[in-house]
């Protein structure tokens, strides 16, 4: 099996660096992970980690969030998955009989949930506890369970319910007595497979595993501080203070290089013709497209009003509030008759049909100085200075205390 070589291998390499990882943590690694190199990984995960809990507090790297899972829950729900998903043939009957360690389980009734929750038809502009409502919690069952090895242990509803994301606690206001009792089950079947971990590879290894995901979370948390993460879209304050510091220099310097992404229509010297039917304005258009003069088409067919001067639109500029027509015209490549094009009337209305055939066209660029580009600029700067900061940051780790 290929983990097998993986661990093979971690464990070469571990003999090396002895002290640094536990046993379970490169095994967990090899099974489970997908770098070839997965030593290396946690080195300097672990090394960038310390680097970035040195500089920031743990409020900057994680914010307090009112949606997602509080962090010290997140890290449990990866904690048992990484370990079900690496001994999946040792923990599948153990969790199959998750109900023998199940002592009993509790349902609060509805006088009980009117005092946790308030009265259902009560708006909730936050799914929190007040004071007397979290002293109750904590004291209301939902789950009693026997550990092997371990004294019998209950959770509460305070307990569930902490470790909810704002949907969970919102199941939890809707009284969802069956969402409660599911999320005590997966409570205990993570106890439960922490406890197995730690009686099989001791408590100091899982703790070591856990501080290794923890280490993976500040890593994944630094990038989103630099604005960095894949499909980012919060607000990087990191960004916000880079971009800050970009001068006027800097964004003539950035858009010099970057001007072509700032081409625009100026205006268009264009001609229509304007006929009643569809079936007429696709013949005509057909025919100017075969190379007859577009010109005298229109002078023939056209019913606008300036049918007797070939159709012509004169120059149509761009930035002027443009008719509907006029904004067709600016769209239009040079020199390629149009397909028909129906007056944007109600259905059911009389409307025409109009082609449109762009002569020239003239373009310039957007200025340097215009509030465009001096946004793009700042933040196109901005996020280019914290690339660069992140790769030195994670030099500087690394040479401290990890290997690339």
């Amino acid at each position: 099996m290929k983990w097998i070589a993986g661990v093979a291998a971690c464990l070469a390499a571990w003999s090396v660096q002895a002290g640094q990882f536990h046993t379970l943590t490169l095994d967990v690694a090899a099974r489970t992970g997908s770098d070839p190199r997965p030593l290396a990984q946690l080195e300097n995960d672990r090394a960038f980690a310390r680097w970035l809990r040195a500089r920031f507090d743990a409020a900057m790297l994680h914010p307090g969030t009112r949606v997602g899972f509080n962090r010290d829950a997140a890290l449990d729900d990866q904690l048992t998955a990484s370990l079900r998903s690496a001994y999946k043939a040792e923990l599948g009957p153990l969790l199959q009989n998750l109900d023998r360690v199940i002592d009993a389980t509790h349902t609060p009734d509805a006088q009980l949930l009117t005092r946790l929750f308030g009265q259902p038809e009560r708006l909730q502009l936050a799914y929190a506890f007040d004071p007397a409502q979290a002293s109750l919690a904590r004291s209301v069952p939902l789950i009693t369970y026997t550990l092997p090895g371990a004294q019998p242990a209950t959770l509460s509803v305070a307990d569930i319910f902490e470790r909810q994301n704002v949907q969970g606690r919102m199941a939890f206001f809707a009284r969802d007595t069956a969402f409660m009792g599911q999320q005590a089950r997966e409570r205990v079947a993570g106890l439960l497979t922490v406890a197995w971990a730690r009686t099989r590879f001791g408590a100091d290894a899982v703790a070591d595993l856990r501080q290794a995901l923890s280490d993976q979370d500040d890593v994944r948390a630094a990038l989103g501080l630099y604005g960095l993460a894949d499909g980012a879209e919060d607000v990087s304050p990191i960004q916000e203070a880079l971009a800050r510091k970009v001068t006027k220099a800097d964004i003539r310097l950035w858009y010099n290089a970057n001007k072509e992404q700032f081409r625009r229509i100026d205006r268009v010297h264009a001609r229509h013709i304007r006929v009643a039917s569809e079936a007429m304005a696709q013949a005509l258009a057909d025919r100017a497209a075969r190379g007859e003069d577009f010109a005298a088409l229109a002078s023939a067919h056209s019913v606008a009003a300036d049918a007797a001067r070939g159709g012509t639109l004169g120059w149509v500029r761009a930035g002027v509030d443009p008719s509907w027509l006029d904004g067709l015209a600016l769209q239009q490549p040079v020199g390629k008759v149009s397909r028909p094009f129906r007056d944007p009337v109600a259905p059911g209305h009389e409307a025409y049909w109009e082609i449109l055939l762009v002569e020239r066209r003239v373009e310039s660029y957007q200025p340097a100085g215009s509030e465009t580009v001096r946004y793009l600029a700042r933040k196109a700067i901005a996020r280019d200075r914290a690339r660069s900061e992140f790769a030195a940051a994670r030099a500087e780790a690394f040479a401290a205390g990890g290997r690339p």
